[in-house]
This record gives structure tokens, C-alpha cells and sequence, in this order.
């Protein structure tokens, strides 16, 4: 044990009453160190600026980079970004002084997450790019540059590069393969799983999702393997295998709830609410998603209330019951505002529109899509088209088809290649809606495509109503 180690806070202080400058600076630097492992933020800032001085007052260098590093670090914690930043590209500016590369290449891989709070995400993929390169150039650092790669994966799915960013995640599985660290691994191939489901490509999403349980089951890790099992579980079901997604979720729930994981398990019954709800079973989805609900608005998670709610919406839709899905989704949009929640506003505006527009309320969906922002950056494929379509049939009912058209034209473009037959159909449907007066004949083709799309969704009730202009008008 080092001797400072030995000594208590009252005893450093005493010693410092009396120290030279370089003592000084050793004894401000330990004080700093400490307050910093017991979380104390405020009080690790002061003490490392004091031995940041001190330091460099006895010609320290290493001490004063420390210092300066400790206090950044301090207000990465303390959401202070912008001193955060500074203080970590000064540190980084002694430790190259001193050629001293490995903690340059940590001081930009942290500077890199502080940009990234602060939503500078470009400058954060430059900092993480050179710290990549810095640790490339040093031995057994495989882990960091793999740390630095899944960093580079996240900030460029949030910027809505996906293709980059499934490029930077296979950079970051193989760092970790050579590291040598399985779970590691799974940390990219998650990451990767998420990018390919927005982007529609669930079936290769799923092959990635089960090599993420094999591997925690594998490693005896019971919070990764029920992870990894809802996950499997959410992917399932996007792919439409939903007696496989139900079965992969079950496991995942009892796995969270042996471990005493309430948020967790509400998670596993919000996920099955919507097989089940898919399945038909609408009694026990609504059971689900009201004992999710409960526990999320008492943990006072409402980004979650807020996606049960729009879920509990669709399924309200489903059964007929118009106006309760209306008011139900209202409520949710006008939460998803107040908390300046973009991606979930987006979603909303875009579901509320197009339910008030099979209500031939065109006004009202137009409100609501006023409220709706541009597409936030990572948001997914289906989201979007769904969004794109919504606006299609908006210019339809403003008596402008033509703006309509190539709104339709990008929607399917997004969604070409994917397993989104549910997206595929509603865009169809529109196109239909808005070619019916200028061609009816192209506009009943549209009209087959979404039914047929519909049935091979599993949407018997969607495939109804939109092949309804094609049965007989009932006598009077």
C-alpha cells in the first residue's frame, strides 16, 4: 500500500500546513484522488485545481496533468461539458509535452464523450477517431480501441449514418475478438442489432441478438442473458416470428424478476402486451400494458408511459374504438411536447395524423403534424416512411395529389429491402388514396397491394378496410 494510502484526510492536511511546493502538490493530489473515488464532484474540482497549481508552481508536470485530468473528469460528472472539454484538451496538451501518448489518447477518447453530452457529435467522432488512432500505434490496446470504435458506432447512428455506423461496430467486434473479452464482443453486436431493426433489417438483426445470448449464457452473466433475451425477444417480433419472441421474453422476465428487477420486468410485459396484441389476444395485452404502465409512472420513467400509452393507442385503433385511441394518443403527443421528447413527438404526431385522417378530420391531422419535427437523426426507417405517408395523404386532402406522389415515392425507397410489410402496406394504401381520382385503375392496384401486404402482416382488420371499395355496395 502506497504510504499515502496509509495516512487519514485529517493527517494530509496537517502535513500540508507545512509543505514545499512539490510536497504540496503530492499531498493536494492524493485529497483530490480521494474525494474523486467517493464521488464527491464539487470538492474534487477544488482540491485538483489546488494541485494542478501547486504542480505546476514546482515544475510537476505529470501532477499537474493529473490534477488537470481529475478536474475534468469532475465536471464530466458534474454536467459541466464545456469545462469538462477544456480541461480535457489540456491535459492532453501536457501529457504530449511529455510524449506520454497513451493518456493523450485517453484524454481525447474522454474529451470525445464529453462533446457527445453536449451534442457536438461530429467533433466527438473526431476526438474518438484520434484516440483510435493513438492507441492503434500502442501495444495490448485492443480494448481501447474497440471502446473507441463502439463510441464512433453510437454517435453515427444517432446522426443517421447507419451504414457507417454498422462499419464502425465490426471495427469494434474485431478489436474486442482479439482482446480477447467475449461480452465485449456482444457490447458491438448489440449495438449493431439496434442499427439493423431501424433500419428494417430484422432477420439479421435476430442472427446477432442470438449470439448475444448464447454468449451470456455462456459466461454465467444472469443481467446479460435476460437483457439479451428481451432483446432477442423485441426482435422477434419486429420479424414477425411472435410464438418465438413470446417464448424468448417469458425467459428474459423471469430472469429479470429473479434478480429483483421491477423496471426490467415491466419492460418484458410491455413487449409481450404487443405480441399479444398482435396476436389478437386483446384482453391480456391491455392487462400488460396497464401493469407496465403502472410501474413506469411510479418510477417515474415517463419516456416509457409515454410509448405504452401510443402502443395502448394503436391497439384501441385496432378494435374500432376511434375515439379512444384519439383521446389516448393526444395525451401522450401533448406529454412527448411538454418534455421536448423528439423522437417521441415524431412518432406520435406522425400515428395521431393518420388516425385523424381515416376520420375524415384532415384539419385536425394537419394541427397535429405542425407539432411534428423533422425527422430526428437515427430515428428509424419505419418511422419515417410512416411519417412520409401521413404527409402524402395530408397534401391529398389539402386537393394536392401531385406533392403527394413523390412523398409515397421516398417512403418506399426507405422501406425497399426490408421486412417492414406493415410500413410497405400503409404506403400503398396511400398511394391509392391519392392516385383515386386522377387514375383508378393504377389506384385499385395500389389498393390490392396493401391488402395483400396487410394479410401477409398479420392485419386481417387493415386489409379490410382497405379493400372495402372493392366489395359490392350493400343494397338499401
Amino acid at each position: 500500500m502506497d504510504e499515502a494510502d496509509e495516512v487519514s484526510d485529517e493527517q494530509l492536511w496537517v502535513r500540508l500546513a507545512g509543505a514545499e511546493p512539490g510536497e504540496r502538490a503530492q499531498i493536494t493530489l492524493e485529497l483530490a484522488e480521494r474525494a474523486a473515488r467517493q464521488d464527491d464532484h464539487e470538492r474534487t474540482v477544488t482540491l485538483a485545481k489546488a494541485a494542478a497549481e501547486a504542480a505546476e508552481a514546482a515544475a510537476s508536470t505529470s501532477a499537474q496533468a493529473r490534477a488537470v485530468y481529475l478536474a475534468a473528469d469532475a465536471h464530466a460528472e458534474l454536467g459541466r461539458h464545456d469545462q469538462a472539454l477544456a480541461g480535457y484538451q489540456e491535459a492532453a496538451a501536457i501529457y504530449r509535452a511529455v510524449l506520454d501518448e497513451q493518456d493523450v489518447a485517453i484524454c481525447h477518447f474522454r474529451a470525445g464523450w464529453a462533446l457527445s453530452a453536449g451534442g457536438r457529435l461530429e467533433e466527438a467522432l473526431e476526438q474518438w477517431e484520434t484516440a483510435g488512432r493513438l492507441f492503434a500505434g500502442l501495444p495490448d490496446r485492443d480494448d481501447d480501441i474497440g471502446k473507441c470504435a463502439l463510441a464512433r458506432g453510437g454517435a453515427l447512428q444517432r446522426l443517421g449514418r447507419p451504414e457507417q455506423a454498422l462499419e464502425a461496430l465490426s471495427q469494434a467486434r474485431d478489436a474486442f475478438r482479439r482482446h480477447g473479452e467475449p461480452t465485449q464482443t456482444t457490447w458491438a453486436d448489440d449495438e449493431a442489432a439496434g442499427v439493423l431493426l431501424r433500419m428494417g433489417r430484422t432477420s439479421q438483426a435476430v442472427g446477432w441478438l442470438e449470439q448475444c445470448e448464447f454468449v451470456a449464457e455462456a459466461v454465467g452473466d444472469p443481467y446479460g442473458l435476460a437483457y439479451a433475451r428481451l432483446r432477442l425477444g423485441a426482435a422477434l417480433r419486429a420479424d414477425g416470428r411472435l410464438r418465438a419472441a413470446l417464448r424468448s421474453i417469458r425467459r428474459a422476465r423471469r430472469g429479470f424478476r429473479d434478480q429483483g428487477l421491477l423496471a426490467d420486468v415491466a419492460q418484458c410485459d410491455r413487449e409481450t402486451a404487443v405480441c399479444l396484441a398482435l396476436q389478437g389476444r386483446t384482453d391480456q395485452a391491455f392487462r400488460r400494458f396497464a401493469r407496465a404502465r403502472a410501474v413506469f409512472d411510479a418510477a417515474g420513467d415517463d419516456a416509457s408511459v409515454r410509448g405504452i400509452d401510443m402502443d395502448t393507442g394503436v391497439l384501441l385503433w385496432d378494435l374500432g374504438r376511434h375515439e379512444e385511441s384519439v383521446e389516448v394518443s393526444r395525451r401522450a403527443l401533448d406529454a412527448a411536447l411538454l418534455a421536448e421528447d423528439a423522437w417521441g413527438t415524431f412518432g406520435l404526431a406522425t400515428r395521431l395524423a393518420a388516425a385523424l385522417l381515416d376520420l375524415d378530420r384532415a384539419e385536425e391531422a394537419a394541427e397535429v403534424m405542425t407539432a411534428c419535427p423533422d425527422p430526428p437523426a437515427g430515428i428509424g426507417v419505419a418511422e419515417r416512411a410512416l411519417n412520409l405517408a401521413a404527409r402524402a395523404r395530408l397534401s391529398n386532402a389539402a386537393e394536392d395529389p401531385v406533392a403527394g406522389a413523390p412523398l409515397v415515392d421516398e417512403g418506399l425507397e426507405l422501406v425497399d429491402g426490408t421486412t417492414l410489410t406493415q410500413v410497405q402496406a400503409v404506403l400503398h394504401a396511400a398511394r391509392a388514396e391519392i392516385t383515386q381520382d386522377s387514375d383508378p385503375a393504377a389506384a385499385a392496384t395500389e389498393r390490392a397491394r396493401a391488402t395483400a401486404l396487410f394479410l401477409a402482416a398479420g392485419e386481417p382488420g387493415r386489409a379490410a378496410e382497405v379493400s372495402r371499395p372493392f366489395l359490392p355496395t350493400p343494397p338499401d
